[in-house]
């Protein structure tokens, strides 16, 4: 038997041979009219179901206090996505948030599992907990859905790190492509209350700055899809003689810019900012910490440049 739906299409089909036929215009006007799809239109004002389920969504606290301030929480059908430049630690900040949300998550990487975890044990650090692949295998996003699929239905998983975007593409119209990719990871999580953590790559160089979502690599479309933006931004030290400028040491201060965030915060004025950490090397753990504002309050040209930053972590 046919969807309303199917039967929709049939008949706008039949009018779009001809646009000049009455009649098939009358079928379809008369048939929609009484349309009882899941997708019919409705009034704003008949809601109120969908408006009380926003209510009670459920919401995932990293235990980060500026950075579960600013957001309340990370959501259900949400798609968060990480980017910084490289060696900033973006892989390093996921897999802290996995140890601090729900598990067991599931982390699919870039490289191999065994090497990540490996600082772990040699530092005799209790393992993160999550679902990953025991061997590397080709990426595409109809493999990718498969393996969510399998940490649910084995580890109940329903919140997800992959790393990375590009790990997803075959490189042939990377635009195209990545619409594709964050259209169907929004479909994942709104069919199944899905929470998907997205490491995006930056467009190379080096910055000394805070970089904003414009800095993302390859298309707007990871911005436009994302309900969060978590933009990583490490600490850095330029330590070489004046003829080796590219000479960067990093310290273990790392900054979270929520760049965009468009999941309402009704407990406070605003729902972006800086989030402040410091990583433990004993722990292999990020702490809560001040030394953004700090650092910035020791220059006062910086202080200058950066009012607007300080503002918001002083808010």
């Amino acid at each position: 038997m046919k969807t309303p739906l199917q039967q929709a299409k049939e008949l706008h089909a039949e009018l779009k041979k001809d646009s000049s036929n009455v009649e098939a215009l009358l079928r379809l006007t008369e048939f929609m009219s009484e349309y009882d799809g899941d997708d019919k239109m409705i009034l704003s004002t008949d809601l109120d179901a969908e408006i009380e389920l926003l209510e009670s969504e459920k919401r995932y606290y990293t235990g980060i206090t500026k950075l579960d301030k600013i957001l309340d929480g990370f959501r259900s059908n949400q798609i968060i996505v990480v980017s910084a430049p490289p060696k900033a630690g973006k892989t390093q900040f996921c897999v802290h948030l996995a140890r601090r949300l729900p598990d067991p998550t599931m982390f699919l990487f870039e490289e191999s599992p065994a090497e990540v975890l490996y600082k772990y044990k040699k530092k005799g650090i209790e393992l993160p907990r999550f679902a990953t692949h025991r061997q590397m295998f080709e990426m595409n996003i109809e493999e990718l859905y498969r393996k969510m699929i399998e940490a649910w239905a084995k580890y109940n998983s329903k919140i997800f790190f992959i790393d990375h975007l590009h790990f997803l593409l075959d490189g042939k119209e990377v635009g195209y492509e990545i619409k594709n990719v964050m259209e169907n990871l929004k479909m994942f999580c709104k069919r199944h209350d899905f929470t998907i953590f997205l490491i995006a790559h930056i467009a190379k160089g080096h910055f000394t700055e805070p970089p904003g979502v414009e800095a993302i690599r390859d298309s707007s479309f990871i911005p436009q899809y994302a309900d969060t933006v978590l933009m990583l931004w490490r600490q850095s030290v330029q330590t070489g003689a004046r003829e080796h400028k590219n000479v960067i040491n990093y310290t273990n201060n790392l900054l979270v810019n929520v760049a965009l965030n468009r999941k309402i915060n009704f407990s406070q004025d605003y729902n972006t900012g800086l989030v402040d950490l410091s990583f433990n090397t004993q722990t292999w753990s990020y702490e809560d910490s001040d030394w953004y504002t700090e650092w910035i309050d020791e220059d006062t040209h910086a202080t200058s440049k950066n009012s607007n930053i300080i503002s918001q972590l002083e808010t």
